[in-house]
């Protein structure tokens, strides 16, 4: 079996690393086509790393669309998107909002006139946006790619990230072909808060039925051309994982700063940009309710901030204004792309007595290590909240606490350290619900591979 997995670039690559690994155990051969631009300024040591432990596994870099024809394509896709979110009932403004600062400049301007909405909003409107992507063509040196390579399958996420990119193309070029095209739901909220899928993929790898429910109602997949698997990225956990070893060098590390034995440890997971541009503020405001606290335990934890790997600038300002129950854990970024990148997430998240932040895949981390979670609902973040699906879905399921101030977080912290409340029950229903819905034995990414091997034998 040969297989093509087109994605943005390497280290999102991590994220359907699994579904690549149950392939490649299947002895098929996979090569991985990134995006050319996308990646040039990033490292390619950890997929490197990573594929010296797989001969039949191979990758190379490609340009998506360019030019000047690619413009109006590329214009109808981002319309669409937003058209989406203005349609949207369920979801906050604030998406639509963030999607029209993606428009290319001459349509975000006209996205500005009077009634140019209403008219956007019009299904005539949109099937001539349709009509454009219709009627453009593949990209032709990914056409003579396919051609050469004839794969059985071309694999292709996300497809609906800004800036667009060669995974989109990969996939409209392999539709025009006739190959088996597939498309796993590359995060918890890429059918929500990110962009329509451009192209139909014969057929959609959904983590749970939620994300399938999404996948019908906001993007048009047919009911009979999704496939539930459980979620790929997070396969990761459930696997056979470094000896507790690691735990306890990170806690000694932790202590060799003449920290208590028993001191609480927090660990604030931090958000993106898009998220929260500077949340220090935040930490600052929860880490001073800690040390007012009347609860002895709370009043001498220490908070373990890890900001998000792509949003680290703003944590600089605990170096130039320390607190003395703030640690930020190291400077660099760390995407945990590699084993040895998510053991490291992983022994802060056992060594932590709870998990602290706004909103973030790190909270997914942390209940599947049974770790409680505490989110914290302040206004300043009430739209990315509260508007996104997969934030209401955490919150819903009863599996994270949210508190509405970083006193109320404190309050939390108190009775989690105390024993009082656990939500063990409520972190094994979501994990049974959204993560691994066959059960923790069964993983994600080999019902993926087993979909994929079925599909190139005409078994949907």
């Amino acid at each position: 079996m040969n297989i093509i997995i087109a994605a943005r670039t390497p280290k999102q690559f991590y994220n359907i690393q699994s579904i690549a690994e149950a392939l490649l155990a299947r002895g098929a051969r996979v090569h991985a086509y990134f995006d050319e631009k996308l990646s040039r300024h990033e490292s390619r040591a950890p997929l490197a790393e990573w594929a010296a432990g797989w001969p039949n596994f191979s990758f190379d870099f490609r340009p998506g669309r360019r030019g000047i024809a690619a413009f109006p394509v590329f214009c109808a896709r981002e319309f669409l998107s937003y058209r989406r979110f203005l349609l949207s009932r369920s979801q906050s403004r604030y998406y639509a909002e963030r999607w029209r600062k993606n428009l290319p400049f001459p349509a975000r301007i006209l996205s500005y006139l009077p009634g140019f909405s209403s008219l956007l909003k019009t299904k005539r409107f949109a099937a001539l946006l349709r009509h454009i992507e219709e009627k453009t063509k593949p990209v032709k040196r990914i056409i003579r790619i396919l051609q050469s390579e004839k794969p059985d399958a071309v694999v292709a996420t996300p497809t609906n990230m800004h800036p667009q990119s060669a995974d989109t193309e990969f996939l409209k070029a392999a539709k025009s072909l006739g190959i088996f095209t597939v498309l796993p739901v590359f995060t918890w909220d890429n059918l929500t808060t990110k962009g329509l899928l451009p192209i139909k993929p014969d057929l959609l790898l959904a983590w749970n039925e939620k994300q399938a429910r999404e996948a019908a109602e906001y993007h048009g997949i047919p009911c009979d051309k999704i496939e539930i698997t459980g979620s790929p990225p997070f396969d990761r956990w459930f696997t056979l994982n470094e000896p507790t070893g690691r735990v306890e060098m990170f806690i000694s590390q932790l202590r060799s700063g003449q920290a208590p034995l028993l001191q609480k440890r927090i660990l604030y997971v931090g958000a993106s940009q898009v998220t929260a541009k500077d949340e220090t503020w935040l930490v600052r405001r929860i880490a001073e309710a800690l040390l007012q606290s009347d609860n002895e335990m709370a009043k001498n934890a220490v908070i373990l901030f890890r900001p998000h790997p792509f949003n680290r600038e703003p944590s600089k300002i605990f170096i130039e204004k320390p607190m003395s129950n703030v640690r930020v854990l190291e400077s660099e970024s760390r995407m945990p792309n590699t084993r040895a990148r998510f053991n490291e997430l992983r022994a802060e998240i056992i060594a932590a007595d709870a998990v602290c932040g706004i909103s973030t895949s790190a909270f997914v981390d942390a209940v599947i290590a049974g770790k409680p979670v505490v989110s914290v609902s302040v206004p300043e973040y009430k739209e990315t909240q509260e508007g996104a699906e997969h934030w209401r879905m955490l919150r819903e399921s009863g599996a994270a606490y949210i508190a509405s101030s970083a006193e109320e977080a404190v309050m939390l912290f108190g009775e989690i350290f105390f024993g009082k409340a656990a939500k063990k029950e409520q972190r094994e229903d979501f994990i049974n619900l959204y993560i691994r819905p066959f059960g923790r034995n069964v993983s994600a990414g080999e019902r993926a591979a087993e979909a994929i091997t079925r599909g190139t034998r005409g078994g949907l």
